[in-house]
């Protein structure tokens, strides 16, 4: 009897610690779920646009301020190593045909470096 109400409690145990793993929100990737900002800044030394890049696996949302204006985009992302490839698919949820952009990823900084659209523009996670 008392075997029987051990193993019932290591069972309960188990069980208990089973749905907590499973009930568990795992990000799919080292950017699920984060955010990044960045902004350029004029040769007048003004800052002329900010950017904000969220990260929700295989998606994201990027826009971009600039005074009077904001620019909205989503997409879909992958990542290869430390190269995120982002294929823009909406501006203000109206379809886009664009080139990916590609970015490195390089510890709490993106970069654009070689990129069309977003050429030396560097985002930093929050």
């Amino acid at each position: 009897m008392k075997r029987t109400i051990l193993c019932l409690g290591m069972l309960a145990i188990i069980l208990a610690f089973g749905m907590t793993v499973v009930g568990c929100d795992v990000p799919k990737d080292e950017l699920d779920g984060t955010t990044w900002r960045g902004s350029y800044v004029n040769d007048q030394g003004t800052t002329a646009a900010t950017y904000v890049l969220t990260f929700d696996s295989p998606n994201f949302t990027f826009s971009e301020t600039r005074p009077g204006q904001t620019s909205t985009y989503s997409g879909t992302y992958t990542i290869s190593g430390k190269i995120v490839t982002l294929t823009f698919l909406t501006h203000y949820d109206v379809p886009i045909e664009v080139p990916p952009e590609t970015a490195t990823l390089s510890g709490n900084k993106l970069s654009f470096d070689d990129s069309i659209g977003l050429h030396g523009l560097t985002l930093t996670k929050e």
